[in-house]
This record gives structure tokens, C-alpha cells and sequence, in this order.
């Protein structure tokens, strides 16, 4: 990965404006040449499980992107992946990191209910077809849950985004 994107990730914990602070992990926003990033740090696994991660399965972060890239080749939309860094010692993982380029939705799936929308139907019909389409191409996507769901709208065709 990008040198300067590492020293990006270094500075997490004080750097960066904050989209999303959850339970287990936290995204930040960062400029980074003519896009801005979005950074996922991922919860720091407990130590059986950074064990796990560090010598047996691959971390959130690295599945993150190689899912990521595997949407984008099979022309399913998600933000541009653009890496990922995982911080190990000789015994366990201990934290990680997934990179992609920030898109800012025009709605969070959320959110859609929430608020009066002339597009709510056509919203619901898109997210139908890029759930079918997920299907046709041998996706199981298994955390469709509601903040997980961005919608973009371009040229009047909703793109859905996870």
C-alpha cells in the first residue's frame, strides 16, 4: 500500500473526521490526493482470536477488500477498494485496517423510511435488483442490514452500495 495512506492509518486515533462510530469499529474520512478515503478500523480481536487472525484466517480488513475487489470485477457497485493494513506481532494480530474510496450516498437505507421520499418506490425496486443481482452472480451477502446499505442516485438510476 501507498506510503502515505500507511502514515494515514498511523495517525488514526487523531487524525481524520469521523463517519461512523460503532460498538466494535470505527470509519473516518481522509483527503487523500484528488478522493477522500474512507479508513475501517476493525475492533482489536481479543487475544485467542488475534491468534486466530494471525496465523489461521484472514483479518475483517483483508476480506473487506478481497470481497470489495471481487464486487467490482463481477460490475457489482461498492466504493473503489483500495487496501488494507494489518498490524501484527510475532504472536497475534492486533489491529487492521480497510481502505475504499468515499462515496457520499444520497440515502442510507436507514434512513429512507424515516423522511417523505418520492423516490421510496423506485428505491425499493433498485435494491430488489441489486439483491437479485448479487444472487445471479453467486454473492451471499450475509450483513444486509439497513446501515449497510447506501443508495447513490445517478442520472435517475438508483445505484445501491454495501
Amino acid at each position: 500500500m501507498d506510503k502515505s495512506i500507511v502514515n494515514i492509518i498511523k495517525n488514526f486515533g487523531t487524525e481524520g473526521d469521523l463517519l461512523v462510530a460503532g460498538k466494535r469499529n470505527i470509519i473516518k474520512t481522509f483527503p487523500y490526493n484528488t478522493i477522500v478515503l474512507n479508513i475501517k478500523s476493525f475492533k482489536i480481536p481479543i487475544l485467542f482470536n488475534g491468534i486466530i487472525y494471525r496465523y489461521f484466517r484472514k483479518s475483517k480488513a483483508r476480506r473487506s477488500y478481497e470481497f470489495a475487489t471481487i464486487l467490482k470485477q463481477k460490475n457489482i457497485g461498492t466504493p473503489n477498494p483500495i487496501g488494507y493494513y494489518e498490524n501484527k506481532n510475532y504472536l497475534r494480530l492486533l489491529d487492521s485496517y480497510y481502505v475504499c474510496e468515499h462515496i457520499t450516498p444520497d440515502y442510507v437505507f436507514k434512513d429512507l423510511f424515516n423522511v417523505d421520499n418520492p423516490d421510496t418506490d423506485e428505491i425499493l425496486k433498485q435494491l430488489a435488483y441489486f439483491c437479485f443481482q448479487l444472487h445471479e452472480a453467486g454473492i451471499e451477502f450475509k450483513d444486509h442490514s439497513p446501515g449497510n446499505t447506501l443508495i447513490k442516485k445517478m442520472n435517475r438510476v438508483l445505484l445501491i452500495f454495501f
